[in-house]
């Protein structure tokens, strides 16, 4: 039978004497702080903090240039994955400026040590490009870590994707979670915003101005500098490349802080609020998922949904269960899970984050959401009752594996819900 679901946002029980948490060693939040002692000297510090994260950034930003420079969007996306794996219990594997601002916002990072991230998450991907330049042809090996021009679609575009991997990332690693496998998360949220951009497009690690000011120092260096086809991403060729970085900054800066913010609402101890608003930012993302990936190819476009709603899936999980889906939802409620008067509440914030998203794509990319209307007598054609039978596939598996996370000590926690929930959607797409 299903366990009635724990109150919004409350925080889980803590485990019986003798039981480790899953994840406990992984947990960030006040870790970030540890090497930063203000009672030690600035020696002490820098040391600390060379010898700890900066070289585990260095080092993996520059498998990250290296492999993206050269491999498609699930190789750059599993490579990420094994880094996190690797760097989380070191630095926390922000591999990116937008992860790290967030943690500035949430205070759990001081803007010096940001600072530092930045320099050799920048140095890493420098020395990445400037090998994959070396080892292979110079302009294809810088052209996949190129952003596009900012105030374009295509720049604009990256804004969603970026913001649904700072928010699986945090919620993933900057405090206890139900789930070990914090890198698959990663990764696959990176896949989905690497396909939703286009893979030949560039950008290979989204809005990341690290790996955009070494793409410009790699042209300069390699190519020759503005006389390059790959100058520094911007507004015009000639723009100053110090502002354009700068801008890129700012946006990823923005980003962050609205991820940061976001992620903090929808952990707010003890608030039905905090669920809604949880579902309405997991179901908005997921549609813009379906938008962006529509032109992919439909064995593309399934498998870039599929992971991304299942990255997702670690954002909400613990706070609305996250449904994103109102089968998912109506079937919560019929077995107990869900009380039956929060499900209108459900439901219209799922239809308004559907709408929104629509709205967003219409005015991004001039596309809806690809719907397909059915007439009452078409509900037993193919088309209908493959989506029946998706509908159900989905419902079953998420009734299922949110249903596995019972035991006061959680011993008998599902890692993988994410995933199953995201591989059915995957089969069903």
């Amino acid at each position: 039978a299903r366990k009635p679901r724990a109150t919004p946002g409350t925080a889980s029980t803590p485990p019986a004497a003798g039981v480790v948490p899953q994840n406990a060693r992984y947990t960030r939040m006040e870790d970030e702080k540890d090497d930063w002692d203000p009672n030690a000297t600035v020696g002490e510090r820098l040391w600390a903090l060379v010898t700890k994260r900066l070289i585990v950034e260095f080092f993996g930003m520059f498998f990250i240039a290296l492999v993206s420079s050269q491999c498609a969007a699930f190789t750059t996306s599993l490579t990420m994955a094994a880094l996190t794996f690797t760097a989380a219990s070191a630095s926390g594997a922000h591999f990116s400026p937008a992860i790290s601002l967030a943690y500035v916002s949430l205070g759990a990072l001081q803007p010096m040590p940001a600072l530092a991230y930045y320099l050799f998450q920048t140095l890493g991907a420098l020395f990445g490009l400037l090998t994959a330049s070396a080892l292979f042809e110079p302009e294809a090996a810088l052209a996949a870590s190129k952003l596009p021009p900012l105030g374009t679609p295509a720049a604009i575009a990256l804004v969603a994707p970026t913001l649904i991997y700072t928010l699986v990332h945090l919620s993933v690693l900057s405090e206890g979670k139900r789930t070990q496998f914090f890198g698959l998360a990663v990764g696959f949220a990176l896949y989905a915003g690497l396909v939703a951009h286009g893979e030949a497009s560039g950008s290979a690690c989204l809005l990341n101005p690290a790996l955009a000011l070494a793409n410009w120092l790699g042209s300069f260096l390699v190519l020759g500098g503005s006389s390059s086809p790959l100058v520094m991403p911007g507004l015009t060729p000639s723009t100053n490349p110090i502002i354009n970085q700068l801008l890129f900054l700012a946006l990823t800066g923005t980003v962050a802080a609205v991820a940061s913010k976001l992620f903090e609402a929808c952990n707010a101890a003890g608030s039905k609020a905090a669920s809604l608003l949880t579902e309405l930012v997991g179901t908005y993302l997921s549609c813009l998922l379906v938008v962006a990936t529509a032109d992919e190819g439909r064995e593309l476009s399934a498998q870039a949904v599929g992971l991304g709603i299942g990255a997702l899936s670690y954002f909400g999980g613990e706070v609305s269960e996250a449904h994103y889906n109102p089968i998912v939802s109506l079937a919560h409620a019929l077995t107990g899970s869900l009380p039956r008067d929060e499900l209108p509440a459900y439901l219209g914030v799922q239809l308004a984050g559907s709408l929104a998203a629509s709205y967003t794509a219409g005015f991004l990319v001039h596309e809806v959401l690809p719907t397909q209307t059915l007439a009452a007598d078409e509900m037993l054609s193919t088309v209908g009752l493959n989506t029946i039978l998706f509908g159900l596939l989905v419902a079953f598996v998420h009734l299922s594996v949110f249903g596995a996370q019972g035991g006061k000590d959680k011993s008998e926690a599902n890692g993988f819900y994410g995933y199953a929930v995201g591989f059915a959607y995957v089969a069903g797409i």
